[in-house]
């Protein structure tokens, strides 16, 4: 089974770093975003609206307007007062990491991301400095929207991760990016 794995990994691997790959002939970006997440649904009943940020990379595939995406960020959220006692804070975070697709149609986009998130809960007792936190990875997706404007971008996107025999943890975020194109080996050579 290592052996095939390997072999498999031998014939593609060399795609992705291959000069003449039809996808970086498309539309290749970097994205950073700030993004204020509100929790819907169970989540909502425990957290407070929350601040978050994230990275992304967008790389042009073919001729049409579409990329293949990666992000990873955070989205951080404060624990309702009424679920804490004297000199407790406590936070819970979302840090996702998605692979997706997106589709434009004119400054318009959709996109749908697949992956993970890392889920975390982190509790603080003022007075004596304890630290204690739980942290649970679910398979998380999200679908998203929003609109170009040369290099930047408003958009909105529902997230959610699935947990095994409990409620899911879902929020809808907004976010403001800015993109920054960049260039691959082969186009730095033709500089």
């Amino acid at each position: 089974m290592k052996t095939a794995l390997k072999a498999l990994l031998c014939c593609i691997a060399p795609l992705f770093f291959n000069q003449s790959v039809k996808s970086q002939t498309g539309n290749n970006e970097i994205q950073v975003s700030g993004q204020i997440p509100y929790p819907i649904g169970d989540l909502a009943t425990i957290v407070k609206r929350g601040y978050g940020y994230s990275a992304k990379g967008l790389w042009g595939v073919g001729k049409a307007k579409q990329q293949i995406t990666a992000e990873s960020g955070n989205n951080f959220f404060d624990i309702k007062e009424k679920y804490l006692t004297n000199k407790i804070e406590a936070s819970y975070s979302s840090w996702p990491i998605y692979g997706g697709y997106r589709r434009y149609a004119g400054g318009f986009y959709a996109e749908g991301q697949v992956g993970f998130a890392v889920n975390t809960i982190n509790a603080f007792r003022d007075d004596t400095f304890d630290d204690n936190f739980q942290t649970k990875t679910y398979f998380a997706w999200a679908l998203g929207a929003g609109y170009k404007i040369k290099y930047f971008e408003l958009g909105s996107r529902f997230q959610t991760s699935l947990v095994a025999n409990s409620a899911d943890i879902t929020f809808i975020s907004f976010h403001l990016s800015v993109r920054i194109p960049f260039l691959y080996a082969g186009e730095i050579k033709k500089l």
